[in-house]
């Protein structure tokens, strides 16, 4: 509700952008709903169907099915803080860009719930950038995708 003088990354949403940051949350919470079931499903869920452009394809094909096949899921307990921030430019009236500067404390673990190879617990910085668009009367997440402007 009030800006961090000293985070450039906490900024309270203007009036028109709730629903743009609205149909970002609902898509990150689908996500980490299904990613932290274990066993992790490989297809995408109907929450995940519904907040995103392409029905969860690429979360599909790049996390839900190689993880699930490798018994892995999402492990939640150090907690992840979305900070998304509707950028002004460029944007219209059917199309919209956030960036997000998320203190992510997530980590995949095995079935047994031992770490998976290669992740660090911890809370780090995850710059994601998510294209947004407007189908019908709904804003709809296009595209996430990590990118580091996100955390300057």
């Amino acid at each position: 509700t009030e800006p961090d003088p000293s985070d450039a990354n906490v900024v309270p949403p203007l009036p028109e952008d709730v629903e743009i940051i609205t149909a970002y949350a609902e898509a990150q919470a689908a996500y980490h709903e299904q990613a932290s079931m274990n066993p992790m499903p490989a297809e995408p869920s109907d929450r995940v169907m519904a907040s995103l452009a392409d029905a969860g394809a690429r979360l599909a094909e790049n996390i839900f099915a190689p993880k699930s096949a490798a018994g892995q899921y999402l492990d939640l307990t150090d907690g992840i803080v979305l900070r998304p921030v509707v950028i002004a430019d460029p944007r219209s009236d059917t199309e919209a860009f956030i960036f997000d500067c998320q203190l992510d404390g997530t980590v995949f673990l095995n079935s047994d719930g031992s770490l998976a190879d290669g992740q660090t617990p911890g809370v780090k910085e995850f710059p994601q950038i998510a294209s947004i668009v407007k189908v019908g009367d709904e804003w709809i997440v296009e595209r996430l995708t990590r990118d580091e402007r996100a955390c300057v």
